[in-house]
């Protein structure tokens, strides 16, 4: 399969591009599109051979739900049983956004789409592109663009590296957002659980529904690792990082340093060395670029990627972003012996 890029303005999409996506996506074939946080790989909902295709592409098994997109507050309605007043409030907040919620399901939802379960993930994004391809579509089963357990894509070149000749179409509209996947909120029992940490912070939920939900997402770093090319670590203070460094250094790595927000001004004097490459992580922002940092430094063939020491405080949207850098990393212990080059 050859798959057919197409640049598209963010700000005021081709209406030719869209139709000819849309075009791809009527033939139950995999179209990829930007939202304010990822790009996604997209399929219409009420076609499962060609959701199943979403599985085959990513090289994932079908057995997990995939979020349904939706543009427009009837489509929801026509997806789930019920909407009730705490999903109204919180879509009236955040949609458009990154806030996915899981809802029954209506019987016409496809089996494949909810993973088995009696229940559908709704997600509003905000991009134009996103919101004319499926005005034009109608709702759309989608995942992030990447194969399974790789980073998240947050450029086309991204997807291309995944996914080039397992898709149709991508429409190209630069960089996208926040880099953050979607908070996904389980509204449908009687206690309201965070399922996936993201753009949207367990205090702001909390706020506006003016009561306590639970936390039961599972950091990928329990699960999974990102697969990632080269080692990737944290250190636990300024004195590992150090040591760490420096016996990768010695033994003729070219490491990678991370800086953040927080750094302190002298681990920066003490880790500037001509063979290390700088990257710096953001905190304190709305974007993540965590995801460019992995993909960029496993191009380079960079010997090791290490992070300097973290903030000790994991709040706000602090705390969706350490589940993601804990998903590509390892905790290094300097005990332990460094990896070979």
């Amino acid at each position: 399969m050859k798959t057919q890029y197409f640049k598209i303005d963010p700000d005021h999409p081709d209406l030719n591009a869209i139709k000819k996506a849309v075009h791809y996506l009527h033939r139950e074939e995999l179209v990829v599109f930007p939202t304010e946080t990822v790009y996604g790989v997209g399929a219409l909902v009420k076609s499962p051979a060609a959701v199943g295709r979403i599985f085959t592409a990513k090289e994932r098994l079908p057995k997990s739900p995939l979020l349904v997109h939706i543009s427009r507050m009837e489509q929801a309605l026509e997806l789930v049983l019920t909407f009730p007043p705490a999903a109204r409030r919180l879509a009236e907040s955040y949609w458009p956004g990154p806030l996915s919620l899981i809802l029954p399901a209506r019987e016409s939802v496809p089996e494949i789409v909810r993973g088995g379960s009696p229940t559908v993930g709704l997600r509003m994004p905000s991009h134009p592109v996103a919101r004319m391809l499926i005005d034009a579509s109608g709702p759309l089963a989608a995942t992030s663009a990447n194969l399974s357990g790789r980073p998240s894509p947050v450029t086309a070149d991204d997807v291309k590296a995944d996914l080039d000749g397992r898709v149709s179409a991508v429409l190209d509209a630069g960089p996208t957002g926040s880099g953050l996947e979607s908070t996904v909120l389980d509204l449908s029992g009687s206690d309201y659980c965070i399922l996936r940490l993201g753009g949207v912070t367990v205090e702001e939920i909390e706020d506006l529904l003016e009561k306590k939900v639970k936390v039961v997402a599972q950091s990928q770093a329990e699960t999974d690792h990102y697969k990632i090319g080269i080692p990737v670590m944290t250190s636990k203070n300024e004195e590992d990082f150090l040591i760490l460094l420096h016996k990768l250094v010695d033994s003729g790595g070219r490491v990678g340093i991370v800086y953040n927000d927080c750094t302190k001004p002298s681990i920066i004097r003490e880790s500037i060395i001509s063979s290390t490459v700088e990257y710096q992580l953001n905190l304190k922002k709305t974007t993540l670029n965590l995801y460019s940092i992995l993909r960029d430094a496993e191009k380079k063939q960079l010997d090791a990627l290490i992070f300097a020491p973290l903030p000790k405080k994991e709040e706000g949207i602090t705390a969706s972003y350490f589940d993601r850098i804990q998903a590509a990393t390892t905790p290094y212990n300097p005990k332990l012996e460094c990896p070979k080059n």
